[in-house]
């Protein structure tokens, strides 16, 4: 993700490739969710794939390979935040 004008586009990218990658999960998935879960879910991997995005720019060069690990970090978000909710919050019971 380039510095400037470029930002606000790369960002967007990142999160179509993210909200696109949900959606294609929900549509194949046979569990039916709340439209309030889907929203949810679609909201917290547009948001994951932007980081990724991020990330992604600094320490990899092929532009393909960037927008895979976007596409696959989106489809797996719900459940690596899950897994980063319960490694803090066990963190968090250990100091107290």
């Amino acid at each position: 993700m380039s510095e400037g004008p470029n930002m606000l586009k790369d960002i967007a990218t990142s999160a179509s490739l993210g909200g696109l990658a949900i959606t294609a999960r929900h549509m194949i998935e046979k569990e039916k969710r709340s439209w309030v879960e889907v929203a949810g879910r679609t909201g917290a991997a547009m948001i994951a794939a932007i980081f990724v995005g991020f990330a992604a720019d600094a320490y990899v060069e092929h532009e393909s390979l960037k927008y895979a690990a976007i596409g696959a970090l989106s489809y797996a978000a719900p459940e690596v935040l899950s897994y980063l909710l319960a490694f803090v919050n066990m963190k968090g019971k250990r100091l107290s």
